[in-house]
């Protein structure tokens, strides 16, 4: 995914990175996965926080939601996945 390309980029904004994302993924998914069609995605990211009181330190880790919705090519039916990543894993001491 071209993502990849961006990921460690620190002037990249999520607005930037989503695009990014969406963009690679229509790519791949017109490439490789002859299926379905007419696929929409929608990708939302945001950033997750945990403490651990026993290691005195934070870890914040970027999280993707990805939605797409499409159409199966042979019956037309409705197709739709969704999952959740965690990406950037991040310490903070």
């Amino acid at each position: 995914n071209a993502v990849w390309n961006i990921e460690f980029d620190n002037t990249a904004t999520n607005v930037l990175w989503e695009e990014t994302f969406v963009t690679s993924l229509n790519k791949l998914i017109a490439r490789y996965e002859k299926r379905i069609i007419n696929a929409v995605i929608k990708v939302n990211t945001s950033y997750v926080e945990r403490t651990y009181k026993n290691k005195n330190f934070t870890e914040i880790k970027k999280k993707a939601v990805i939605g797409i919705n499409a159409k199966l090519r042979e019956s037309g039916e409705r197709f739709s996945f969704s999952t959740e990543i965690f990406l950037s894993p991040m310490s903070i001491d």
